[in-house]
């Protein structure tokens, strides 16, 4: 099963262990997929995107408190006898990865005659479409190289997560002796020219110390 084009689920847990192999295997699978470690990530993540669906580790009191009045389909991980929010998919845990995806993927209807949604992304005042590769400020159309575009939608698919100059590398699918890590420096340069008001002050593509780049949304 491949992921529905355009998907975005975003994974809901305190504890990286269990929730960062679950997004890697769910990114696998084709799914664009954004994490969030506690409430006030998620709240964040909530205003300024879009998603398709919420899996949420339901021993989180905090992860539950944030999906209230929440219209998005929602998975619920956890233990029997744990109580469940009304409309939630309720998952027993342990549940393995698979099964995860072939719920999600039940609830999304793949393989159904279901159109894609593509959530749109707020960058402070522009609008980035993941699918598309299209960046916006207003109505106006604000040009991308491809290189660009890719690293962009790389950020956008885990956003506020810091990535190193390594992992961006890796994730745009370049090799080593194609392009070396301190070029991303360079793309980052042009990219921060069309995102931010003052690009020596960025404040929509930061640089995280010791950690590297993080694209902030909302």
């Amino acid at each position: 099963m491949s992921g529905l084009p355009g998907a975005h689920l975003l994974v809901i847990g305190a504890d990286a262990r269990l929730r960062d192999p679950l997004c890697a295997f769910l990114r696998g699978r084709g799914f664009l997929v954004s994490a969030a470690r506690d409430e006030a990530h998620a709240g964040n993540l909530l205003q300024g995107l879009e998603f398709d669906l919420i899996l949420c580790d339901g021993d989180s009191a905090d992860a539950k408190a944030c999906l209230s009045n929440i219209a998005t389909p929602v998975i619920h991980l956890g233990h029997r006898g744990a109580k469940v929010p009304d409309g939630a998919t309720f998952l027993e845990k342990p549940a393995s990865a698979q099964r995860i995806a072939e719920t999600v993927g039940a609830l999304l209807g793949l393989g159904a005659e279901r159109p894609a949604r593509t959530g749109t992304i707020v960058l402070g005042r522009m609008r980035f479409d993941p699918e598309s590769g299209v960046l916006r400020d207003g109505s106006r159309h604000i040009r991308l190289t491809a290189t660009e575009a890719a690293l962009l939608r790389t950020l956008a698919a885990r956003p506020g997560e810091p990535m190193t100059r390594e992992q961006l590398v890796a994730c745009l699918g370049r090799g080593a002796t194609e392009v070396k890590p301190r070029a991303i420096d360079v793309q980052i340069t042009r990219l921060r020219r069309k995102l931010e008001d003052d690009p020596r002050a960025p404040r929509v593509l930061q640089t995280i110390r010791r950690a590297g780049y993080a694209l902030i949304c909302g």
